[in-house]
């Protein structure tokens, strides 16, 4: 009941999948010093939270579909298990149910986070189309019910962020989920994050315990860190 209404049609999409040709790229972030913001984490999120506030709702959706365009144009995910978080609306975070519907006509398995134990840790669960989903006390629209998946089983995980930095370290809203569950994957699964934004930022106050991205998707490139 979450996804329904921010879909298009297979046609359309297939459609949209054949005209829609978004430059890409792959990137050494080393050479994207020029453009980092030098700022902690706290002061990070609120300059890129504020950034993706004032883009047009048009914006956000035209950078979704090209995030969705980049990733399904680089990456081979037929068959693939993949985690795939869904949008908290208030926070205007990009449009995955667009990741989501394509995947399922390209043979993608989906399987999508739950917090649970008290708020302390992301579980996962496969995803059923069939009435799966609802809205969570903090607004994330999660499972309410089905099978349990091994977080070791998983391939690649999509992973939301604020901000990026030169070397795959992000900036999320600060509640340390995805540091944990990465350290729980297998050495095989691949952790792919997505930025609206295109520009990296310095990140004064990493932790020891924070885990980098292989890849960050943007709506115009590819960055893939080493």
């Amino acid at each position: 009941m979450f996804h329904s209404d921010k879909i298009t049609s297979n046609q359309t999409k297939i459609t949209i999948f054949k005209q829609l040709k978004v430059a890409t790229s792959e990137i050494e972030a080393d050479n994207e010093d020029q453009n980092k913001v030098k700022l902690n984490k706290s002061q990070i999120r609120k300059e890129f939270l504020e950034k993706r506030q004032s883009l047009p709702p048009g914006e956000r959706e035209n950078r979704s579909l090209a995030i969705c365009m980049q990733l399904f144009s680089n990456f081979d995910l037929a068959k693939k298990l993949v985690s795939i978080y869904l949008p908290i609306e208030k926070f205007h975070e990009i449009n995955t149910y667009k990741i989501l519907e394509m995947g399922l006509t390209l043979d993608v398995r989906f399987t999508i986070p739950k917090v649970e134990n008290a708020g302390v840790e992301l579980s996962h669960y496969h995803y059923d189309p069939k009435n799966q989903l609802e809205l969570s006390k903090w607004g994330i629209p999660e499972p309410k019910e089905g099978k349990k998946t091994s977080i070791k089983d998983i391939d690649f995980i999509l992973v939301p962020l604020v901000a990026f930095d030169s070397k795959g370290f992000r900036v999320g809203y600060g509640k340390g989920y995805y540091d944990q569950l990465l350290k729980k994957c297998g050495e095989h699964t691949t952790f792919i994050g997505l930025s609206y934004f295109e520009e990296s930022v310095e990140i004064t106050d990493k932790f020891v315990g924070d885990i980098p991205l292989h890849y960050c998707i943007t709506p115009q490139r590819i960055i893939k860190f080493d």
